[in-house]
């Protein structure tokens, strides 16, 4: 077991398990005694019988030639100084903690004593992080809380930006009290080691509050004062610049979470300004190829009554659920944000049309979208890409960033949440939006 992230109350540790031979298993399992409680794991199928704990193969990584090896990973929950395995059967034989097995037909796993981490204690450099095209940024969502838990360094480097939008923070099993999708409570310090390893590489997160799941902070805090204390309080844990806000669903027409949002926000800009601290704040919203529905619009004049300064209005060009879609994603795309330009100009009036362009941030779910027939295509990036550019948009997001690979089946009209059930290479998406 090597632990490669730890944030003392949790950690992600890797196990191997290399097949010695003479001959090729078509299955494995390991077993172990350890106090650790597993809140997630890939790359194999877990079962958990008190203090014993039993990882089987897949489907399809059950068969490993000899010398080969095998790999699952999981993030626990306590502390990994606690969590060293003390006894482990391998395929149903006794191995010793700390020991390599080394006996015909039994898998080498080694398990050391004390679990380290990799986790950089000193600043390092992206060697390939491309910095893209500089007029309109390009930032891909990342689902931080899928597993395999994302590396965030690696993200970057393969989705050819330095900045990442990492989601969703709402609200947890205790009301006003931010989790990170219902599973990490803030303080768990989930991330924090991935991104400060961002950072000293040269890049940087936005947050973003709520999504389609769970309940975003202001539909259960009940007061101004105490939601933008637990925004305050997610600011301070991670030392954010940047914010947003992806409101959607029945959110977007609860009227009083709407205004408590919004005034909370104001106070979040109101306390950054007094202390000499930039706060960007973004508006994520549903729309449709001709604008904004009318409770989003709402969601943007109730922040812009209350006074926040928003850096963009970004708009989720994907799901329409219009049909004969084919050939149209990218087409859609740009006309919702033309719509969304000129719907927001009676709250902006002293800005031009190329300001309010400047404020416009598009979204596309890349490949299969979760409405049959809805496909947004290589095509379709590169049009939104060369129409932001030439528009002037504020930034480009992908939702999302593990979705931007191949699907091992190949092509299929699922959508899914780690490839993008179309054949585009890895990365692909990403180069075309970003302008590479």
């Amino acid at each position: 077991m090597a632990v490669t992230s730890d944030w003392v109350t949790g950690y992600n540790a890797d196990f191997t398990i290399t097949n010695p031979g003479p001959n090729t298993w078509t299955s494995w399992s390991l077993t172990f005694a350890s106090s650790l409680a597993v809140s997630s794991i890939w790359n194999g199928i877990y079962q958990q019988t008190g203090a014993s704990h039993q990882v089987s193969n897949e489907t399809w990584n059950g068969t490993v030639a000899p010398g080969a090896s095998v790999s699952f990973g999981i993030t626990a929950v306590g502390d990994s100084r606690q969590g060293t395995p003390s006894s482990c059967l391998v395929n149903n034989k006794a191995c010793i903690v700390g020991s390599t097995v080394m006996s015909p037909d039994t898998p080498t796993t080694t398990i050391p004593g004390i679990p380290t981490t990799t986790v950089p204690t000193t600043p390092t450099t992206l060697p390939t992080l491309p910095t893209g095209s500089t007029n309109v940024p390009y930032s891909p969502y990342v689902d931080a809380t899928n597993w395999p838990t994302p590396d965030l360094v690696q993200t970057a480097a393969a989705r050819s930006t330095r900045e990442l939008t990492l989601a969703f923070i709402v609200s947890g099993s205790t009301p006003c009290r931010a989790s990170w999708g219902g599973y990490y409570d803030r303080d768990a310090k989930f991330m924090t080691a991935q991104i400060a390893a961002l950072r000293a590489a040269g890049g940087d997160v936005i947050m973003s509050f709520g999504g389609a799941a769970n309940h975003e902070l202001a539909l259960t805090c009940t007061t101004v004062q105490a939601l933008a204390d637990e925004y305050q309080a997610v600011i301070d844990a991670y030392q954010l610049t940047s914010i947003d806000f992806d409101i959607e669903g029945a959110a977007t027409n609860d009227t009083a979470s709407v205004q408590r949002r919004s005034a909370a926000i104001a106070i979040l800009q109101q306390r950054a300004r007094a202390a000499n601290r930039k706060l960007d704040v973004t508006l994520t919203l549903p729309v449709m190829p001709y604008g904004l529905t009318p409770d989003g619009l709402s969601v943007v004049r109730s922040a812009v009554n209350a006074g926040v300064v928003l850096s963009s209005i970004d708009i989720m060009t994907m799901d329409y659920g219009l049909g004969s879609a084919q050939g149209k994603m990218g087409i859609w795309a740009v006309d919702a944000a033309t719509a969304t330009h000129n719907q927001i100009a009676p709250l902006y009036p002293t800005l031009s049309s190329a300001q309010r362009y400047g404020l416009i941030g598009v979204i596309p779910m890349i490949g299969q979208n979760d409405i049959l027939g809805e496909v947004f295509t290589l095509s379709d990036a590169a049009y939104v890409r060369s129409q932001a550019t030439t528009l002037g948009f504020a930034r480009i997001a992908i939702w999302s960033a593990s979705r931007d690979q191949p699907c091992p089946e190949g092509p299929n009209t699922r959508a899914q949440n780690n490839c993008s059930s179309v054949a585009a290479p890895a990365g692909a998406f990403s180069k075309a939006l970003a302008g590479l």
